[in-house]
């Protein structure tokens, strides 16, 4: 895909993280239904919720990370890499933003639900949807390209 057309322009696929972050959805509720049922799985709902949230955390810093490296040459906004506010098509954000519910739904849900506390790290687990929005910006977005690309007389690669 070129890097200087727009992502309408690309005919772009919808890609993994997307369907990463459904399948994850459905994990975290499959397991908080066992949890909530079966009082001795509630460690696995914890543990799926806690994997989750690290995951995602590792997603955003990578995705940041690449967007630190792209934006010397696009301009990227905050509100580009995580709420793909300009940068995605409408349908693509309505995936996103749905899988990012269904996560923050289940935590927050089963965390008033139950009266273990356990349920409470559910509400983590969203995190991962988070960095799959973020991961499929850099992946699958271009971002508009910067005007000034010379570094000034004062900026150096040099970081002495």
């Amino acid at each position: 895909m070129s890097r200087n057309m727009p992502v309408r322009e690309q005919g772009y696929r919808v890609g993994n993280h997307l369907m990463r972050s459904w399948v994850g959805a459905i994990v975290l509720l499959s397991c908080a239904f066992l949890a909530a049922s079966i009082e001795k799985i509630e460690l696995l709902y914890v543990s799926v919720s806690l994997g989750l949230f690290a995951v995602g955390v590792v997603f955003c810093i990578w995705a940041f990370t690449r967007s630190l490296v792209r934006s010397r040459y696009e301009v990227i906004t905050t509100s580009d890499l995580f709420l793909l506010s300009t940068v995605a098509p409408r349908s693509i954000r309505l995936w996103h933003w749905s899988a990012f519910t269904a996560y923050a739904v289940t935590g927050i849900v089963f965390a008033i639900l139950r009266t273990s506390t356990n349920f409470a790290f559910g509400i983590l687990a969203s995190v991962f949807a988070l960095g799959n929005v973020s991961m499929w910006a850099m992946t699958h977005c271009s971002f508009p390209e910067r005007i000034n690309k010379t570094p000034s007389k004062y900026e150096s690669d040099d970081y002495e």
